[in-house]
């Protein structure tokens, strides 16, 4: 107490509590590091290291080297699944020509030295080449070093060791000797039951000449492996590790066909003032090499239609738009950037900006076709090293030039569609044998003029006009009968059915008008039945309605003449109308 207060009584404070004693140590902590391999004197060692003294304990050192076995080491080396043979052009960088698997079955082993051996064939046989270093065809002696100008060693994307040029042959082939690799001073280590991939790769010499030749390389012997252990020398097996035949082309080739027709590309009719129209596709197909068209000249034929034309693969632009010379209707493209690949194809889209019809700009019914010419053609080959040029002259395939299909340029155009029949069961008296519509195109009204239907019959019932005669032929469905001169001819089961309106029926722009067609039937017994179908025209003609009407079947009008009429001559045949001719409707009984 260092103050007494008199006036209080203050309880003196705890002199003592309860607490955890600290635990005593039982042993020293040391930290020691992996055994190292098993020396040649079957003794493996480590280091230990004090971390925490225990004063209560000695300090006793954990063993630092023990007695081990060795291991006397192998080494089996195999050919890989990959890569295979393959196609190689001239100039080529970091083909990889053929890959070997080393594998330590026992114990660690270290790969020092790897030589492979070149086999050529000059004549480019396929399949695996038999002559090593140095082969003849002819007259001339080709070594493995005049197609090669350098080779390397990889394990995955790490280079092993340094790049290397094969052995010479002696002049004239006169030995089978040369086309030697060694990779050495390696220092490969391959711990125990593991593998390493390892894959030769080689650059192409731009100066070979006299292509194709055809190559490979081998791991010939087992001896052509130099690897030790702890022990020593490790004696591979497994050789000789067969590598794939690769063959060296002087360059790629670039071949092009018309593509497959689809309902773009197929010939037919284009509305002017189209924008992207497709007028063409061209299939292309590469070999040896990927190929890029850097270059290329269309003509266009008829290109008063036709303001430009822009390429595309799919729907990717890869040049364009050019303008379309009016003079020879050559349209110019460089900076080409479409790209076929190695060995396989790709489709290249033509596509154009349209001029409108009338008015100054292009005529109705002008036929457009584009075509690729020799002229100005280039494509290249895009790896690594490739000298590949090609010009209109190299192309393969259907050559050039080559034309697309024709388009015939028209102010709008028509569509047809059938619609369901009322119904299909036979009866007698005037009876709906056709239903569909005529679509006019959002571009501009059409014009309807004749229409045409085949007719087939099966069993006793009667076919005739409409018992209300032409004017009682054909209709709107829900609107009146249109005037008509309408013929039936044939028989006793083929029949035709020709309609020509009197007034015409305009059916306005981006509309569709329904319409029925009436015959009447009678002595239907069951199992009767009537079917039809509308008529399409297979030549493609134009001119005044008299003239189209007297020799084809559907026959319609875009009004792109001024004062359009009857004897205008901007009357067409139904050539590449769409859906016709139509699928038959069936009435049965």
């Amino acid at each position: 107490m260092t103050y007494d207060c008199p006036n209080v009584s203050t309880a003196s404070p705890a002199l003592a509590q309860s607490c955890t004693p600290p635990v005593s140590c039982t042993a020293d902590t040391w930290n020691c590091t992996s055994w190292s391999t098993c020396a040649a004197n079957a003794t493996q060692t480590r280091t230990c290291t004090l971390i925490n003294d225990c004063p209560s304990v000695p300090n006793t050192k954990p063993t630092e080297s023990q007695s081990c076995e060795v291991e006397p080491g192998s080494l089996s080396v195999s050919v890989t699944s990959s890569p295979v043979s393959q196609l190689y052009i001239k100039g080529a960088q970091g083909a990889s020509l053929v890959g070997i698997s080393l594998r330590a079955d026992i114990g660690n082993v270290t790969v020092s030295s790897i030589k492979f051996t070149g086999y050529i064939d000059a004549a480019g046989a396929s399949g695996h080449p038999t002559t090593q270093g140095c082969d003849t065809n002819g007259a001339e002696a080709k070594s493995i070093s005049d197609i090669l100008s350098s080779t390397s060693l990889w394990n995955g994307s790490t280079q092993v060791g340094t790049n290397e040029n094969p052995s010479s042959s002696p002049a004239g082939c006169s030995a089978n000797s040369g086309g030697e690799i060694v990779f050495d001073n390696l220092d490969l280590k391959i711990a125990k039951s593991t593998t390493v991939t390892l894959v030769l790769k080689v650059n192409f010499a731009n100066s070979a000449v006299n292509l194709p030749d055809a190559i490979a390389f081998d791991v010939k012997a087992n001896s052509d492996i130099s690897a030790t252990n702890v022990l020593g020398s490790v004696t591979p097996s497994g050789a000789p590790v067969v590598g794939p035949g690769q063959m060296i082309m002087s360059g790629g080739s670039l071949g092009v066909t018309l593509a497959p027709s689809d309902t773009e590309s197929e010939a037919g009719l284009l509305v002017g003032g189209a924008s992207n129209a497709v007028l063409g596709k061209f299939k292309w197909t590469a070999q040896y090499e990927e190929m890029k068209v850097t270059k290329a000249t269309f003509q266009v034929t008829g290109s008063s239609g036709v303001a430009s034309l822009s390429l595309y693969d799919g729907s990717t632009l890869v040049a364009g738009p050019a303008s379309v010379n009016s003079a020879n209707g050559h349209a110019d493209f460089s900076g080409v950037n479409f790209v076929i690949p190695k060995d396989g194809n790709k489709i290249l889209t033509i596509k154009g900006i349209m001029s409108a019809v009338g008015g100054g700009g292009a005529s109705a019914g002008t036929d457009v076709t584009v075509q690729l010419l020799p002229d100005n053609f280039e494509a290249r080959g895009t790896g690594a090293g490739s000298s590949t040029v090609l010009t209109g002259a190299n192309v393969a395939g259907s050559g050039l030039p080559l034309a697309g299909n024709t388009k015939r340029l028209v102010k709008s155009k028509p569509t047809v569609s059938l619609v369901a029949l009322p119904t299909a069961v036979l009866s007698a008296g005037d009876q709906v044998i056709q239903r569909f519509t005529v679509a006019a195109d959002a571009a501009g009204d059409i014009a309807l003029g004749q229409v045409a239907l085949q007719i087939a019959k099966e069993g006793a019932v009667a076919l005739a006009k409409a018992s209300g005669g032409d004017v009682a032929t054909i209709k709107r469905i829900a609107g009146d009968f249109l005037p008509a001169t309408v013929a039936l001819a044939g028989g006793p089961t083929q029949y035709t059915l020709t309609i020509k309106l009197t007034n015409g029926e305009t059916v306005a722009a981006g509309m569709a008008r329904a319409y029925d067609v009436y015959l009447n039937l009678s002595g239907a017994v069951s199992s009767d039945s009537v079917s039809s179908n509308l008529l399409t025209d297979a030549a493609e003609m134009t001119g005044t309605f008299a003239n189209v009407t007297a020799a084809n079947n559907f026959v319609w009008s875009d009004l792109s003449a001024d004062g359009h009429s009857f004897g205008t001559s901007d009357w067409a045949s139904s050539w590449k109308v769409r859906n016709l001719p139509t699928d038959s409707q069936m009435l049965s009984k």
